[in-house]
């Protein structure tokens, strides 16, 4: 049984009708803490899996310049002992003890955070307690009884007091370094970087997140750099209650799962802090028009065109870009791939809009070629931009949208249960953006209407002014002369050829189109 959305109960607004899937059962309930920090709270009725998950408006993004990696650092000693729980494994050792274990990650604007363990076999099993003869009240609801309340007690003590103890910092910045090596070798690591390195100095998206022991160590401390100090000072400076949102799930019931919440995390400072937001350019007309040829470890053959794109969270009813991307990737007769597949070219084309940070995104073309198609990568780009050109010539179609609303419902409304961490580690991350809380769960999957102005508006970011290019091959063309910084990717960067982009731009203006689109 579900509230009406926003009742006011003792002073308290409580959230719970939120627009589900048709196979969960789950309740849910959001409210927002004395201290800013927002929570979900679901109840799921005789489930053996409890999970809780909060995730801090801060990442890579925010890294100190001269300390690349720092808000991964934070993110590894944080879990090193806290005032009420000093021992550094308290925690890990207390999840083990209850089948669980803790994970945690540190991505460009937040650093996520979350945990699952089991309940008992004593306690109602899933069949019992969905069956009528089994009394609700027969659910753990004490503290005592339930190895949740002692999981959430020594998680939200992290955010409370943690100790960041001097013994752990070298042996976490060796693991931070260690998980920098294993991706050393990895191509999509490599692209990533690569791209990354070759965008806005100015934009943070350009800075390698990561951090290596030497970034991380050597270098601070050959400069007299105290590094715990550093490290307490960014958790100190960017870590706050309101800044964060938490989840938990769990088989109490909401008032409960309310109350222990309330009891811990009520004590999380609140320093007031402003959301982070970059709004500059990821591409300025230094990066704009020009080509990029990668040197990949292992074989593959790809063109990648990036547009400089906006920001859409706000726009999460509409997904404009869905409409671009769902055109460009699209697999039948009169696609750009049966196009290019049919004269040997390529095999895949994928395409989408991804909001880099509040305030700029990117939207990318990604051909997968053939060596033929490597040959002609010319021609391959140009018909790109024929068909972009296509797209923009004709109005947005409200009958494509309402079939990818018609789709997109349908998945929702069947989509099965995920599992209790994911649920409560993907919901944390959800709830740094600006849905309407009602639709915490449908926002990212579902699209609710038809807008022609704001499709065209996207459509406005595909211009042959706008857009890099990267060319991917073991062995073409040849004549690398330089080495990413970081990971060591061979490449060589120019800017796109005049003769070429004037054929380009009259691809994109041509009012004569191949048959076969």
């Amino acid at each position: 049984m579900t509230e009406a959305l926003g009742r006011d109960f003792g002073g308290r607004q409580r959230i719970e009708d939120l627009e589900r899937p048709q196979l969960d059962d789950r309740s849910y309930r959001i409210i927002t803490l004395p201290n800013q920090l927002e929570v979900l709270l679901i109840h799921e009725a005789g489930t053996d899996k409890a999970s809780a998950a909060l995730d801090v408006n801060v990442g890579s993004f925010s890294n100190a310049p001269d300390m690349p990696g720092i808000a991964h650092a934070v993110e590894h000693l944080l879990f090193m002992g806290t005032e009420k729980y000093p021992e550094e494994n308290a925690y890990r050792q207390y999840l083990t003890r209850h089948g669980g274990y803790s994970i945690a990650f540190t991505a460009s604007t937040s650093t996520n955070y979350y945990f699952e363990l089991s309940y008992p076999s004593s306690t109602p099993t899933s069949s019992q307690a969905a069956s009528p003869d089994v009394s609700q009240t027969n659910l753990a609801e004490s503290k005592d009884e339930s190895p949740l309340w002692g999981a959430l007690d020594r998680f939200g003590q992290f955010f409370i007091n943690p100790l960041f103890l001097e013994d752990t910092v070298d042996r976490e910045l060796k693991a931070v370094d260690s998980e920098n090596k294993k991706n050393l070798q990895n191509d999509t690591w490599r692209m990533h970087q690569l791209n990354k390195a070759l965008a806005n100095p100015e934009h943070p998206y350009n800075h390698f997140s990561t951090g290596s022991y030497k970034t991380l160590h050597d270098e601070p401390i050959a400069r007299g750099v105290k590094i715990r100090d550093e490290f307490i000072k960014f958790y100190s400076t960017h870590y706050s209650a309101n800044r964060m949102k938490l989840v938990v799930l769990g088989r109490e019931s909401l008032d409960t799962l309310e109350a222990w919440v309330e009891e811990i995390f009520a004590k999380v400072p609140n320093k007031d802090l402003g959301q982070n937001r970059w709004d500059m350019p990821v591409y300025t007309e230094n990066e704009l028009l020009t080509q990029t040829f990668a040197r990949p470890v292992l074989e593959s053959r790809s063109l990648e065109l990036q547009f400089a794109y906006r920001d859409e969270e706000r726009f999460y009813e509409s997904h404009p870009s869905s409409y671009l991307s769902h055109l460009l990737s699209h697999q039948g007769p009169g696609s750009i791939l049966a196009l290019i597949k049919a004269k040997g070219w390529a095999n895949e084309v994928r395409a989408g809009g991804s909001t880099l940070c509040p305030g700029s995104g990117l939207f990318t073309v990604n051909i997968k070629l053939t060596e033929e198609g490597l040959k002609n990568y010319k021609e391959v780009a140009k018909l790109v931009f024929q068909y972009i050109g296509l797209m923009r010539d004709q109005p947005p179609q409200e009958c494509v949208v309402k079939e990818l609303m018609r789709m997109s419902e349908v998945v929702f409304r069947f989509k099965q249960k995920s599992p209790a961490s994911r649920t409560t580690s993907d919901l944390a991350g959800n709830m740094q953006t600006s849905y309407d809380r009602k639709m915490l769960l449908s926002g990212p999957k579902i699209i609710k209407k038809f807008d022609s102005e704001l499709i065209s508006e996207a459509m406005s970011y595909l211009r042959p002014d706008n857009f890099r290019m990267t060319i991917i091959s073991q062995d073409f063309p040849g004549g690398w002369d330089q080495k990413e910084k970081w990971y060591g990717t061979e490449h060589k960067v120019e800017k796109i050829p005049e003769d070429f982009l004037a054929e380009i731009k009259q691809a994109f203006e041509s009012k004569s189109r191949p048959a076969e689109l």
